[in-house]
């Protein structure tokens, strides 16, 4: 396996300008918002668009390119495919540098590409592409790895040495065992991969990953009607966590190991208070009938 560490600001689901960043550098201290702002929010076609700054050449006009050479790549290649990007962020709480997410089989371009749909807005400038990426939500970024400079990462945002057989053998392993794992990683996207009723269920509707389908269906809780919108980033970034994803179809049916492809479809958006309310309800997968007759008193 071919892996690339980047490294981007700490967020808490990279799908919106309006969530707060957390970075050392200068530019994001300052209130700007990062370019990687959105590495976790696919387009329609279901592509994931990843940026890692990489610094700028001599002259400061464009940005250094990836030495996608040492992924791989024949020397007049202007991009690589089949490269795990590993991504990385400091911890706002511990400074730590932690996994945040992943893609898988990415394509990683020798020197950044625009897309045209961004317009020289937050998330048009590309890095690395994927259809298959992972966001682990944030209580679960655990996977630790070392910034000194000597023995790690140092002060790039870019790493290539974490490889098997090198001098970060036993850290290449355990990444790779991570990336592979089961129960210890968020479910692949878009798929559930569950093994205890309860928790699974609680689980999936919290994670990072399925989250972004609130993005599609809109912030308006489907029982009580209460909305939010964007006008107002302040208010927005402070009232969204009020909405939750609720599973309309019973997770606690699947079979050990068995996966099952998910859609916004499944899920109904709600607000926290009618969340819990339907949960103790007899209509927990029908948001409708539970509106009707358990109106908020």
């Amino acid at each position: 396996m071919k892996i690339l560490v980047c490294r981007n600001s700490w967020m808490e689901t990279y799908q919106s300008t309006h969530e707060k960043a957390y970075s050392k550098t200068g530019w994001v201290s300052n209130g700007g918002t990062p370019f990687e702002a959105l590495t976790f929010r696919p387009d329609g076609d279901g592509i994931f668009y990843g940026y890692v700054p990489t610094g700028l050449k001599e002259g400061g006009k464009k940005e250094k390119s990836i030495n996608i050479s040492k992924l791989g790549a024949s020397k007049n290649a202007s991009s690589v495919t089949g490269i795990t990007v590993v991504i990385v962020a400091p911890s706002r709480k511990t400074g730590q540098l932690l996994v945040v997410g992943y893609y898988r089989n990415a394509t990683v371009y020798k020197d950044a590409i625009e897309r045209p749909d961004r317009e020289g807005d937050v998330g048009s400038v590309v890095r690395f592409t994927s259809t298959d990426a992972v966001l682990i939500p944030e209580e679960e970024r655990c996977v630790c790895i070392p910034s000194g400079r000597r023995g790690g990462m140092g002060q790039a945002n870019v790493w290539y040495q974490l490889e098997g057989g090198g001098a970060y053998d036993a850290l290449y392993h355990k990444i790779v065992a991570y990336l592979d794992g089961t129960e210890t990683l968020p479910e692949e996207q878009d798929s559930v991969r569950e093994y205890r009723a309860i928790e699974r269920h609680n689980r999936l509707e919290r994670k990072g990953n399925v989250r972004r389908f609130i993005y599609e269906k809109g912030f308006k809780c489907e029982s009580c009607e209460w909305t939010l919108d964007d006008s107002s980033p302040e208010e927005f970034e402070i009232w969204k966590s009020s909405f939750e994803l609720h599973h309309l179809e019973p997770v606690a049916n699947l079979k050990e190991g068995e996966t099952r492809k998910v859609s916004a479809k499944n899920f109904a958006v709600l607000c926290s208070s009618c969340h819990r309310a339907i949960h103790r309800s007899e209509f927990i997968d029908d948001v409708s009938r539970f509106a009707e007759k358990h109106p908020i008193p």
